[in-house]
């Protein structure tokens, strides 16, 4: 247990996600990407949810770095839904999602749908060795939030609780 707490604080303080400017070519082309894979995999109904919602910087945070399937961008998708019903808890179209560097879908870390889960990326760095960066993210929901770590295992995102 101390083991794995000791490795846990090494990855907290690894490296803090520097996020990337939605106003410069690249940003440009990243959102559009973003908008993209939220059409290709999104169900029919949170398609209809999201409708013409603008990917603002509030709504869409991107952080550079290096992931399978040539991923170069990290994604994480917050769009919160307006509900009928002021008891209701709160409803977001979230995700966390890989770009490559033109903006197409690299890998879907969290799938993008309807949740009351929004996600905030806390650090990024090779923690392993392999060549690409691992991601520390926060999953918040109604108030608590569960910290997770996400490697890489043959191409594919393998995401635990911290």
């Amino acid at each position: 247990m101390a083991m794995m707490f000791a490795h846990t604080l090494l990855f907290l303080a690894a490296a803090a996600p520097t996020l990337v400017s939605q106003k410069t070519p690249q940003g440009q082309q990243w959102i559009e990407g973003v908008a993209k894979a939220l059409q290709e995999n999104l169900s029919s109904a949170d398609r209809k949810r999201l409708g013409e919602k603008v990917l603002s910087p509030s709504r869409v945070a991107m952080v550079a770095g290096k992931f399978p399937s040539a991923g170069a961008v990290l994604v994480a998708v917050n769009v919160q839904l307006r509900v009928s019903d002021p008891e209701a808890p709160e409803q977001f179209i979230s995700g966390i999602f890989t770009l490559t560097q033109d903006g197409a879908l690299g890998s879907i870390v969290v799938p993008p749908k309807m949740r009351p889960n929004r996600y905030e990326i806390t650090a990024v760095g090779d923690e392993d060795g392999d060549g690409l960066d691992d991601v520390q993210y926060q999953d918040h929901v109604a108030g608590a939030g569960t910290m997770h770590r996400v490697v890489w295992k043959d191409g594919a995102p393998s995401d635990s609780t911290m």
